[in-house]
């Protein structure tokens, strides 16, 4: 009994000290503090997207970019009006103002810039250098772009937007100039001697064939008695070739169709006569060349063969 009386004593003891603790706590209050309407203001403030502006002592809500202040609040920061910025102007931030900014022409004179991005309501005007031009004052800072220099030695580094062409010395550039010119020679020495060692040995391998003897005999010069026979080898068709590859004038080949119609022998015998005629002493030589550069070869062979024999048999018949 007497062992219980010290636990008993120390319950006693602590339920005395909790109600007195309880009995000292304050009792909540019904009326906002001012830490409370603090807050509510502060919650108000976050309203406003853009951040917020004192007007006539009034906190109002800053306009978006791209806007302007139509009418200020009144009565809370929201009940103020905005406005779109109209064409030609901008406002790249939030902001109270009541005009917007003037956007920015590239088209100045002498400043040798161009329109990179156009002008919105909430972004001025972007402008950038015109090609063959630079600033190096950083992009957006330009208000003059200056010619891009020229390299009388050759372009070291291109010009950009933001920096000027850069040159080669003088003396690099004819240290490369030499280089090259003595590579481009030498392998033109080896190349050529080359080419010529090979010319050479193939002329030893297969010697030049020796001249057709009937080329080689001399040509009657004159024609007339051989007109009839070398008008029938030819035919119109190749005569009027010959006569048009010479320059003869078409109309002096048109009379002789004209003039024997539905005789082509006449019209290529009278057409002979008329380029023999205009080609003279050289005529026989003449009509063969040209025979031979528009293909008639075989044809060329046979009037040479005609003229060289006729001349040979005129030779032998005189000895």
């Amino acid at each position: 009994m007497l062992m219980r009386a010290p636990a008993l004593f120390t319950i006693l003891l602590f339920l005395h000290v909790s109600l007195a603790f309880s009995s000292a706590s304050p009792q909540p209050e019904m009326s906002a503090s001012p830490r409370s309407l603090k807050e509510i203001f502060r919650r108000r403030r976050q309203a406003c997207a853009d951040g917020t502006y004192l007007n006539d002592e009034k906190t109002c809500c800053r306009c978006a970019a791209g806007q302007r202040v139509k009418k200020h609040c009144t009565t809370n920061p929201q009940d103020g009006q905005c406005e779109l910025c109209e064409p030609g102007t901008y406002n790249d931030a939030p902001n109270f103002q009541e005009t917007c900014q003037p956007c920015t022409s590239c088209s100045q004179d002498n400043a040798n810039l161009e329109e990179d991005s156009p002008c919105s309501p909430a972004r001025d005007t972007k402008c950038r250098c015109k090609s063959g031009h630079f600033c190096d004052r950083g992009v957006g800072m330009c208000k003059v772009c200056h010619p891009c220099k020229t390299c009388e030695y050759g372009v070291k580094k291109e010009c950009t937007d933001t920096s000027d062409t850069e040159c080669h010395e003088k003396s690099r550039v004819v240290i490369i100039t030499v280089s090259v010119i003595a590579v481009l020679a030498v392998a033109g020495a080896v190349i050529g001697g080359f080419l010529f060692w090979k010319k050479r040995k193939e002329m030893k391998r297969d010697p030049a064939p020796a001249p057709d003897p009937a080329e080689e005999r001399p040509l009657i010069r004159d024609l007339q008695p051989f007109l009839p026979d070398i008008a029938e080898e030819l035919g119109w068709k190749d005569m009027k070739d010959v006569a048009q590859r010479s320059g003869m004038k078409l109309a002096r080949i048109d009379a002789c169709e004209h003039d024997y119609p539905r005789d082509s022998q006449e019209q290529t015998h009278q057409l002979l006569r008329k380029y023999v005629e205009e080609h003279g002493r050289n005529a026989s030589e003449d009509l063969l060349q040209t025979l031979k550069r528009s293909g008639k070869k075989d044809k060329a062979e046979k009037i040479r063969e005609m003229l060289c024999r006729d001349n040979q048999d005129g030779q032998n018949s005189s000895a």
